[in-house]
């Protein structure tokens, strides 16, 4: 995987209230003059380095999981959870999987640079949120089996279990440049969810800390 090359301004670690095994790590943060209100929302399943030139950037990392037909599927199902989740009535969230990808017959339709572009500016874009699956490590322990007697002569009394714990990179961008970020977190849980993609309560922490920090406006 290619790594991210955004500077790491200050950290600081939130745990997900009721879920304590998922967390929020605020890297970068740059005070926003107002609210964004226009937010374009990307997810992708790789983690991919937007320090590159605007064109450069969008056609390796975002134009790239456009003309991909096997991850349509997981970034719909991401993209919808994201609009639903973070969309308030002062912001309003778009799905890049709704307005741009691969047409039903398979084929791809303009996602070019240009009709990105155009885009962003007929929906009054003034916020791109990128959000990219950085690592998925996982991770085996053992349990108890229920119903065996310990010390019973020949049969164990643990089983190992497999826990998928999955980390992501969060950027929010003004669109007059990709590889220009105003706010970065990382996100990370303790059992991933069973598609190794963006769950429901990493999504509630995402919105929230961008409320709290005035990106998002209610």
């Amino acid at each position: 995987m290619k790594k991210c090359l955004f500077p790491a301004i200050f950290a600081a670690w939130i745990l997900c209230p009721g879920c304590a095994s998922s967390y929020i790590k605020v890297l970068q943060r740059k005070g926003p003059t107002t609210p964004f209100t226009n937010i374009f929302a990307f997810y992708i399943s790789e983690a991919c380095n937007f320090s590159f030139a605007d064109s450069t950037g969008y056609n390796i990392c975002l134009k790239a999981g456009f003309d991909d037909s096997k991850t349509v599927e997981e970034r719909g199902r991401v993209e919808r959870l994201i609009t639903s989740t973070m969309g308030t009535p002062g912001t309003r969230i778009y799905s890049a999987s709704e307005l741009m990808g691969v047409n039903a017959d398979g084929t791809s339709p303009d996602n070019s640079y240009n009709r990105f572009r155009k885009l962003v500016d007929s929906l009054h874009i003034d916020g791109i949120l990128v959000v990219q699956m950085h690592h998925l490590q996982k991770e085996y322990y053992k349990v108890p089996v229920s119903g065996v007697p310990v010390g019973l002569p020949g049969v164990g009394v643990q089983v190992t279990k497999e826990l998928d714990n999955a980390a992501f990179d969060c950027y929010l961008i003004e669109p007059r440049g990709l590889n220009s970020s105003v706010w970065a977190a990382a996100l990370e849980t303790k059992g991933a969810s069973p598609h190794h993609e963006l769950n429901k309560s990493m999504t509630h922490m995402l919105a929230k800390s961008l409320t709290d920090d005035g990106y998002i406006v209610h």
